[in-house]
C-alpha cells in the first residue's frame, strides 16, 4: 500500500511536470496570464509545508537547533547545485546550444529526481506528510516544466525533440521515488536530518527561484494578488497540518 501511494504520487508529479510543457505548446496566453499567477500560491505552499509539516516532523526526532542547522545546510547545498547548472548563462543573448541544452536536461533530471526522493521520504514518515509534500511539489512543477521546455527551444531544439526530452525528464520523479523506496531502509536513522535539508530545499526554491519571478509584472493589483495567493498557499498547508493533527 505504501509503495502504491508513493508510485501514484510520483506519477502525478510527472504528469504535472509535463503538463507545463503542453501548456506552452497549447497557448501563450494561458502561460502568461494564468500560470504566472500560480507562482505566489506555490511560494506560500512551499514555505508553509516547510514550516508547518516538514520541520515539526524533524524537530520531533532531533533537537531544534540541530534541525535548523541542517535547514541552513540544505539551503547552501541547493544554492551550489543550482549555481552549477546556471553557469551556462555566459553572456546575455549568447546561446551555446550543446553545453546549454545538456545542462538544462541534466538539471531537470536532478531537480525531478530530488522531488521523487523528497516525496518518498515524506511518505516514510507518515501518509499525511507525504500528501502535504506532494501537494507542495505539484504547485511548482508546471512553472518548472515551462522554464525547462522554453530553455531547450531557445537553445536550438525543435519542438518535437524538446517535447521528447521534457517527457523523459518528467519521468525521473518516478525514478527517484522508486530508487528511494528500494534503498530508503538504509536511511531510516538519517530521515529527520534529511527532512530538515528538504525544508531548506523548499525554502530556497520558494524564495530564490519562484519569488523573484513574481516581480516580473508591476502594478498595485498584481502585487495585491500575489500577496493574497502567497497567504492562501501558506494557509492551505497550515489548514492541512491542523486537520491531520486532529
Amino acid at each position: 500500500m505504501l509503495f502504491l501511494s508513493i508510485l501514484l504520487a510520483s506519477l502525478i508529479e510527472s504528469v504535472f511536470s509535463f503538463a507545463g510543457v503542453l501548456l506552452v505548446v497549447a497557448g501563450g496566453f494561458f502561460v502568461r496570464n494564468v500560470v504566472h499567477r500560480m507562482l505566489g500560491f506555490a511560494v506560500g505552499a512551499l514555505i508553509g509545508v516547510a514550516f508547518f509539516d516538514i520541520l515539526p516532523e524533524a524537530v520531533a526526532a532531533i533537537p531544534a537547533d540541530t534541525a535548523f542547522r541542517f535547514v541552513v545546510l540544505g539551503i547552501f547545498i541547493f544554492f551550489v547545485i543550482e549555481r552549477f547548472f546556471r553557469w551556462y548563462h555566459a553572456e546575455e543573448g549568447d546561446w551555446k546550444v550543446q553545453p546549454y541544452t545538456s545542462l538544462v536536461f541534466i538539471g531537470g533530471v536532478l531537480h525531478n529526481f530530488i522531488d521523487g526522493i523528497a516525496l518518498t521520504l515524506s511518505f516514510f514518515v507518515s501518509p499525511s506528510l507525504g500528501v502535504a509534500t506532494t501537494l507542495a511539489i505539484l504547485l511548482h512543477e508546471i512553472p518548472h516544466g515551462i522554464a525547462d521546455f522554453t530553455a531547450l527551444q531557445k537553445g536550438g531544439y525543435a519542438r518535437v525533440p524538446a517535447l521528447w526530452y521534457s517527457f523523459l525528464v518528467s519521468l525521473t520523479t518516478v525514478l527517484g521515488a522508486v530508487v528511494t523506496f528500494l534503498f530508503g531502509g538504509f536511511l531510516e536513522g538519517a530521515i529527520p536530518y534529511i527532512l530538515a535539508i528538504m525544508a531548506g530545499n523548499f525554502l530556497y526554491l520558494a524564495l530564490s527561484d519562484l519569488l523573484p519571478e513574481t516581480h516580473e509584472e508591476s502594478g498595485f493589483g498584481h502585487f495585491v494578488g500575489q500577496v493574497f495567493l502567497m497567504i492562501a498557499g501558506a494557509a492551505m498547508m497550515l489548514a492541512f497540518s491542523v486537520l491531520i493533527a486532529e
